[in-house]
């Protein structure tokens, strides 16, 4: 598995998490479904993979 960053706008404030998945695509599917209607702003891999 790899660690991706999530960053998206709700209600017009900046947010950033974590999302851990075994592809990119996994990763996009759970932060479509994670934020909602918020707006995504990226969605990238972590350079440090790490617990």
């Amino acid at each position: 598995m790899k660690w991706y960053v999530l960053r998206y706008i709700f209600e017009g404030k900046k947010f950033a998490c974590r999302i851990r998945a075994y592809s990119f695509e996994k990763a996009n599917e759970c932060a479509r479904q994670y934020v909602g209607a918020a707006q995504i702003l990226s969605l990238t891999e972590c350079p440090v993979q790490g617990g």
